[in-house]
């Protein structure tokens, strides 16, 4: 078992962040050289229901991953539980759990995003490197697509002129 945290911080509202965090309908954010070599990419996510208990599919370029909310304390907390993934190649990988933390910084929020994942290779000490490299590669696209969301809502705002 390995717990992979990662963290950024963006120019938008914990509010903002969150309903952005809830569903998505795609993704544009930088891609890691991971995801040019194999790395599933993760295209759009849909939450049916909100609250503890509803669901969450995460969609990607092959395969998704089907999650229930363990936790939901909005916008500062959401806890996930990995229920099933169906994600080619990945069968030496799995991903027990995922959690979102907001937390207002300034005029911006600072967002960690923890995954606990499960494998199967050894020997672990050669092995966890790249998992953590690969876990953390799908953090920062999630993140870089937030950012340019926020950037982008914050170019739109009227300029007060």
């Amino acid at each position: 078992r390995e717990v992979v945290t990662s963290t950024v911080r963006l120019a938008a509202s914990p509010s903002q962040v969150w309903t952005d965090l809830r569903s998505f309908d795609s993704l544009e954010g930088e891609k890691p050289i991971l995801m040019y070599v194999g790395l599933p990419i993760p295209v759009r996510c849909v939450t049916q229901g909100s609250g503890q208990g509803s669901k969450r599919t995460c969609y990607f370029d092959h395969g998704s991953i089907e999650e229930t909310v363990t936790e939901w304390s909005p916008p500062e907390r959401m806890g996930l539980s990995i229920d099933r993934t169906n994600m080619p190649g990945r069968h030496w990988l799995g991903f027990e759990t995922a959690e979102y933390d907001l937390h207002a910084d300034g005029n911006g929020t600072l967002l960690r995003r923890t995954t606990t994942i499960v494998s199967n290779l050894y020997p672990a000490w050669y092995w966890r490197p790249f998992e953590r490299w690969g876990v953390d590669s799908e953090h920062k696209y999630i993140f870089g697509d937030l950012a340019l969301r926020k950037h982008s809502q914050t170019s739109k705002e009227p300029s007060g002129e």
